[in-house]
């Protein structure tokens, strides 16, 4: 009812006074529902929350039983974009995802396991080194790929693990070729549905181009000895196929596997443990 009083007052305001009166509400709304897709999963499998430190900005962590990694491997989940934009036109105030799918796929994980979240992402988004350009044209930038890859060198030196399989989601996929490609060796490269032309999405879509942003295709030769496997929904209208086949089409045909009746959702938790069984050993 008081978001709706404030939107009726509104009415008689100038549309730019408007137009900030609703970036308000929207960022108000969304720091309790943008929030509970990943907090809800966290809390019902009990992962652990943290706050660890990038490159230049403090980042969102889910551990699950990180301990357990120690002279083992370490999989690393990035979650998608979320929402960056407001009905396609204006940035979000907060781009954290209502259903956060990488978080999903890494509790039916049994190894030991981190959700690592973006700049500005699960709650940040306020803080005082972010701007929306870090989740809207810069969001694969080399500033976004150091700071996260500053993260998992931490984790790394701190547990003591050498081997990392990063598993990224839709543009998580983008930010883990470019970790893989930033991290070197000992890495095991996995996508879901994951967007690895940025410039073949774009055009795709008919989005404006991510200027600011790192395209994971020009990375392919240096990830040519890297172990990788990246999945396709056969009906992802999101991420279309013949966006991440224009990465995987300069690898070799055992790097890739397509879901014909898969989407950009559907149905990849529900495949996910058959699909661990057949990830390669880094």
């Amino acid at each position: 009812m008081l978001i709706s009083a404030r939107l009726t007052s509104a009415t008689n305001l100038r549309p730019a006074l408007l137009l900030s009166l609703l970036v308000m509400v929207f960022a108000t709304t969304s720091c309790v529902t943008g929030q509970t897709g990943a907090n809800a999963i966290a809390a019902e499998h009990g992962f652990r929350k943290t706050l660890a430190d990038g490159t230049r900005w403090q980042h969102v962590v889910f551990e699950k039983e990180v301990a357990a990694a120690e002279h083992a491997s370490l999989h690393v989940y990035i979650e998608g974009d979320g929402k960056p934009w407001l009905d396609g036109r204006y940035p979000a105030p907060d781009p954290t995802p209502d259903y956060a799918l990488a978080m999903a796929l890494m509790a039916l994980d049994p190894g030991p396991a981190i959700y690592l979240g973006r700049p500005c992402y699960f709650g940040m988004a306020n803080s005082s080194a972010c701007e929306p350009r870090l989740w809207t044209s810069a969001r694969y930038s080399e500033e976004v790929v150091a700071s996260m890859a500053g993260v998992v060198r931490r984790y790394q030196h701190e547990l003591r693990i050498a081997n990392l399989v990063l598993i990224g989601y839709s543009g998580g996929g983008a930010l883990a070729a470019l970790l893989a490609a930033e991290l070197g060796g000992g890495i095991v490269l996995v996508t879901v549905a994951g967007n690895l032309d940025t410039e073949a999405w774009t055009n795709s879509r008919g989005y404006l181009p991510l200027s600011e942003s790192l395209n994971p295709v020009d990375s392919v030769a240096t990830l040519a000895e890297t172990r990788q496997l990246h999945l396709i929904g056969g009906r992802d209208e999101v991420v279309p196929p013949v966006v991440t086949r224009s990465f995987t089409s300069h690898l070799g045909d055992q790097s890739t596997r397509e879901y014909p009746e898969f989407d950009h959702r559907c149905c990849w938790v529900d495949a996910w443990p058959a699909i661990l069984g057949t990830i390669p050993d880094p």
